[in-house]
């Protein structure tokens, strides 16, 4: 995901040449320029598993399994002045409230502090936290891996007022998951997306399909003890490679389609090493505004082999 990891060292930037922005040609129409969002916190400990069809729940960086808890669908809101709610549909989910508090910065209305409000998604695999899914995928040294495809069909809304993305989030740790320390990469898969500035340092096609390509090293300050008058006592900073892949044209699915040459090509650049995990796989919406409708209706993923969810 975008992380708070620049927003300290962004902001100004960002305040003094918003005015500039709006003359760029963007790819969408663009409302803020994208920054990280931040971190997502631990999950609940546990979860309610629900295999009703349908079921709807609201609370911030809320998760609950499906699918006989092969997969876990969360609804993170990170932001203050954001409401969302997520509603199950059988291995999917569908964004059924997306509310987020506007400003006006030089006489533009945009989110407040730039940065994405919530991520709702479905996961496969192991969280940071060691929340894992109970389906036959287990975290894997990328070493190890053969083969990973992934299967997908979503919906974007695309609102005229709308910014977000519809991407996969897929985490590599370093094999021992204990919070945010445990993260290495980052690989962001995106199908759709609106209002958001984008920037291309490589263009590659896999499979018939062309992607463009980014990096940068990511960071993200936490506190570990709180604060005093609002200064952190204890701050500690954690940093991640963020890797993102945009797709050519935009798409609604995606069909045991192989990342494996795009891992490779990380890999190759030092971004991934042989070492590291790949822990879990996840599908989502990052929503700085108004993302109802936005649905994922199916996702399945298979590596070396190994489906999760099995029918």
């Amino acid at each position: 995901m975008w992380y708070r990891a620049v927003k300290n060292g962004l902001s100004r930037l960002l305040l003094a040449g918003l005015a500039a922005v709006a003359a760029l040609s963007l790819t969408t129409p663009a409302h803020a320029i994208p920054v990280p969002n931040p971190y997502p916190g631990p999950l609940p400990l546990g979860g309610i598993d629900h295999e009703v069809h349908t079921h709807r729940f609201c609370g911030d960086r809320t998760f609950e399994y499906v699918d006989n808890r092969q997969l876990i669908v969360r609804n993170d809101v990170y932001e203050r002045g954001v409401f969302q709610c997520v509603t199950l549909r059988g291995g999917g989910f569908t964004i059924t409230n997306s509310y987020r508090r506007l400003v006006k910065v030089h006489g533009r209305t945009v989110p407040g502090d730039f940065l994405v409000g919530s991520f709702a998604d479905v996961q496969v695999g192991c969280n940071m936290w060691g929340v894992c899914t109970s389906g036959r995928f287990r975290p894997v040294r990328v070493s190890a891996l053969r083969s990973v495809q992934v299967s997908v069909t979503t919906r974007f809304a695309r609102r005229a007022a709308q910014q977000a993305n519809d991407a996969a989030d897929d985490w590599f740790t370093s094999g021992k998951l204990d919070g945010p320390a445990s993260n290495r990469a980052e690989l962001m898969l995106w199908l759709h997306w609106r209002g958001i500035l984008t920037v291309t340092t490589w263009v590659r096609t896999w499979h018939g399909v062309t992607w463009y390509l980014q990096f940068w090293k990511a960071h993200e300050t936490a506190c570990l003890q709180g604060t005093r008058n609002d200064v952190c006592l204890k701050p500690v900073t954690y940093s991640w490679n963020y890797l993102q892949a945009r797709i050519a044209g935009q798409h609604s699915s995606l069909r045991h389609y192989s990342i494996m040459p795009m891992i490779r090509f990380f890999e190759r650049r030092g971004l991934i090493r042989t070492g590291w995990t790949l822990s879990s796989l996840d599908w989502g919406f990052e929503c700085w505004h108004a993302c109802r409708d936005d649905a994922v209706h199916g996702y399945r993923v298979a590596v070396n082999g190994h489906a999760s969810p099995t029918p």
